[in-house]
């Protein structure tokens, strides 16, 4: 009887999984190369943070479901601060790596009193088929059709204060993550659901 009640438990959990990613609701986020990508980018002199690779190309990003955030220092100017009032500038020149296809991407600013304005996303240096933005002022989300490993993605976004001033910042923290598609999504919970089946059926 416990062994009925342990499966009927998880098949229903599984079951919510694959009808939340059915509707689109982002049930997980991360990236799975976090090694490899930049935490702390200094700024430089036209008030604008670049993020790429140390060649100035494109700076791989892989997808990873269950991976943690990206986090990001963006740093002020050596010797100075960041000042409220003043527009900033962040750009990005990344690439689609490993094997899954991004089809949201989301950027969220941790540092209280500052917005996102004036967004752009490039796939290829064109916007993509189904681009959709929804800013929400310190977080912002695109969204797209499916694009394929190797994209290259151009994303820049400008940064305002919107807080009482005078206000001075040593940096602003943004996390940012990919999430799978929703198709995606569900073949992960319909994996769960065999693995669970497979679990109620040995324990005793």
């Amino acid at each position: 009887m416990s062994t009925t009640s342990v499966s009927r438990f998880g098949l229903v959990a599984v079951a919510g999984l694959v009808l939340l990613a059915g509707s689109g609701i982002a049930m997980a986020q991360g990236v799975g190369n976090l090694g490899q990508l930049p935490v702390p980018i200094p700024i430089n002199s036209t008030n604008t943070w670049v993020v790429n690779n140390a060649a100035g190309g494109p700076l791989p990003v892989v997808l990873n479901p269950t991976g943690p955030v990206w986090h990001k220092d963006l740093l002020a100017p050596p010797g100075a601060l960041i000042q409220g009032g003043v527009t900033y500038h962040l750009r990005e020149l990344l690439v689609v790596a490993g094997n899954l296809p991004w089809a949201d991407y989301h950027e969220n600013i941790l540092t209280p009193g500052w917005n996102w304005t004036n967004p752009l996303f490039l796939v290829n240096g064109l916007v993509p088929a189904g681009l959709s933005v929804i800013n929400a002022g310190a977080n912002i989300s695109f969204n797209f059709n499916p694009i394929a490993p190797g994209s290259v993605v151009q994303i820049s976004k400008d940064l305002i204060y919107t807080g009482p001033v005078p206000a001075l910042f040593s940096g602003i923290g943004v996390d940012q993550y990919p999430t799978p598609e929703p198709a995606m999504l569900g073949l992960l919970g319909l994996g769960g659901l065999v693995a669970l089946r497979r679990r109620g059926r040995n324990v005793h």
